[in-house]
């Protein structure tokens, strides 16, 4: 009795399987990737989800222009995927880079993208890649463009992308090399695909990047140490809100703090404040 159950519920399994895989469902997507134990790289990139990304643009000082741009090119294609991926005359530039010294904000502002636009934002550092056994760090490299698709529409920011896509060299070892091959190959998938992934890479030494890498970002921002103006910016934007508020001491401040970055002018602040 027990064994005419057991072959009734095998053929019953066997047939079902037969039934989706004549119809293209089986295996699942994720299917292979359990079973070769991919798994584990995709659950490490999913650590890497910012929960936190309440930072928006406005409460970022500066950058008017640049934000403003950015606006249209990022924030309203993610909102909107499927008008603007759908149609190839709208599709927006789907890889950048942001570039300057440090302190300027530029992990900040794709943050504040990713909050304006509503979507995951996940935060790729070279800790996350880097691993000790041969061959890994190009699995996590895929998996955190696969993840990336599969939580589309969504922001894949790579933080300081030059501690991995330094000039490449012909004493590279094979496991660096590898790892740079294979984020050449994921940005290449990306481009090809219309699918609402944008990447975005910052790096304080953009002369450092393999010249393969530069060429694969659609777009190129050049993010300075702030203007007067934009330091007027950020210092108005950082006591927002305060009764104490003087205007034309802040406009001292902005003109005696040439050559400071955003960051820097935040440490001031708070300085300040302590007292």
């Amino acid at each position: 009795m027990l064994r005419s159950l057991v072959l009734t519920a095998l053929t019953t399994i066997v047939a079902y399987i037969v039934q989706e895989a004549l119809t293209g469902k089986w295996p699942p997507a994720n299917f292979y990737d359990s079973v070769l134990g991919n798994s584990k790289h995709d659950a490490a990139i999913m650590d890497c989800l910012v929960r936190d990304a309440s930072v928006g643009i406005s409460s970022i000082g500066g950058m008017a222009k640049l934000k403003e741009e950015l606006h249209t090119r990022v924030v309203l294609p993610l909102s909107y995927p499927k008008v603007f991926f759908d149609r190839a005359e709208l599709t927006p530039p789907r890889t950048m880079l942001f570039h300057g010294p440090p302190g300027t904000g530029k992990t900040m502002l794709a943050r504040a993208l990713a909050h304006e636009s509503g979507v995951p934002f996940f935060c790729i550092t070279l800790s996350t890649l880097e691993d000790k056994y041969f061959g890994e760090t190009p699995k996590l490299i895929r998996s955190a463009f696969k993840v990336a698709r599969e939580r589309a529409p969504c922001i894949l920011f790579f933080d300081e992308i030059d501690g991995l896509m330094r000039h490449r060299r012909d004493d590279d070892q094979s496991s660096v090399y590898g790892a740079k091959t294979e984020v050449l190959q994921s940005m290449d998938t990306i481009l090809r695909e219309r699918v609402p992934v944008t990447v975005i890479a910052c790096t304080n030494h953009f002369a450092a990047l393999d010249a393969a890498m530069v060429r694969r970002f659609g777009a190129k921002y050049e993010i300075p140490k702030p203007t007067y103006h934009d330091r007027l910016s950020i210092l108005l934007t950082l006591t927002e809100g305060e009764t104490t508020r003087d205007d034309a001491v802040l406009e001292q401040v902005a003109a005696r703090t040439c050559g400071m970055t955003g960051s820097n002018l935040k440490d001031l602040y708070e300085s300040a404040c302590s007292r």
